[in-house]
């Protein structure tokens, strides 16, 4: 009896003790379009964009795409396609689009049964095409909070303490017409900002994480190497977004200025139950009491 309880504990210990189960995206991961679903674009767009979804015997091929009129859904239009370095494709119609006519576009191809994406967009009044994008907004302090980003070590997301920012683009008045259609980046210190919740979720081209024009930066507090990215170091950085419209040249918004600043300096001992969490570069309130406290006992010693 005592053997089998040994056994039993020993059994336990080991299904407690095994590595969590790997992560990894769905093989039939189904592609995307821009526009989305239920959008509009001027009449004018110059392009619509592809990605091809993943888990086809064969390489993706654009005669898997239809473009057909709501009120023709027999009739395919026609329109060519061009290839992009990694992988995507720019479809650009034969025929200009109709204004106040709604489109389909659609990806024949199944994966495993899993259907394709399928998309209504409507063409709207023309616009001039945009060279300015805007200006980013943010609250200039952030806020301290536990999220969960993108893992490789074992399992598909992990928890990280960070400082957070917030950005949105503030859309000039001709980027304004074109928001459903611009491929977007976020750009800090000139390099593209690449965050994800989790490795197996896949985000839309031309948007971030947090979705079109807008994205959440970070700077963790406590070190957690498992985070596939680490986010931002301590102090100042320049952020902006950079976006483009098929076969257009990229427009950037105008940097802004942000300061990242945590309390706990990075080699202070996260388990330090005197360390305070992540702040702004200005000081608050407690701080200011400390100090007040500080000057008072410096008088009386006196």
């Amino acid at each position: 009896m005592r053997s089998l309880s040994c056994l039993l504990i020993l059994s336990a210990l080991l299904v407690q003790a095994r590595p969590a189960d790997a992560c990894s995206r769905s093989v039939c991961w189904g592609g995307a379009f821009v526009p989305g679903d239920a959008s509009t674009i001027p009449s004018n767009a110059p392009g619509l964009y592809w990605r091809p979804g993943s888990g086809e015997s064969g390489a993706p091929s654009p005669a898997s795409v239809r473009l057909t009129t709501v009120g023709a859904p027999g009739s395919a239009l026609p329109f060519t396609a061009t290839s992009l370095p990694g992988g995507d494709y720019v479809l650009v119609p034969a025929a200009p689009l109709v204004e106040g006519t709604s489109y389909v576009l659609e990806d024949l191809s199944i994966c495993n049964g899993t259907a394709r994406p399928r998309v209504t967009f409507t063409a709207g009044p023309s616009a001039p095409l945009p060279t300015s994008l805007g200006t980013v907004s943010t609250d200039p302090h952030g806020y301290r909070a536990e999220i969960d980003v993108a893992t490789s070590v074992g399992s598909c997301s992990t928890t990280i303490d960070a400082t957070l920012f917030g950005i949105a683009l503030e859309p000039s008045a001709e980027a304004a017409p074109w928001m459903a259609l611009l491929m977007f980046e976020t750009v800090v210190d000139d390099q593209r900002w690449v965050a994800q919740e989790s490795i197996n979720v896949a985000t839309s081209p031309g948007a971030s994480w947090k979705g079109r024009g807008r994205d959440l930066l970070y700077r963790i507090c406590t070190p957690n190497p498992d985070a596939s990215y680490q986010g931002m170091s301590l102090g100042g950085h320049q952020v902006a977004f950079r976006a483009s419209l098929p076969t257009a040249q990229p427009i950037s918004a105008a940097p802004l200025g942000i300061e990242l600043m945590c309390d706990l300096a990075p080699d202070t001992d996260p388990d330090d139950d005197s360390a305070v969490g992540c702040a702004s570069s200005k000081p608050s309130s407690s701080s200011l009491i400390l100090v007040a406290f500080a000057a008072l006992l410096r008088r009386r010693r006196r």
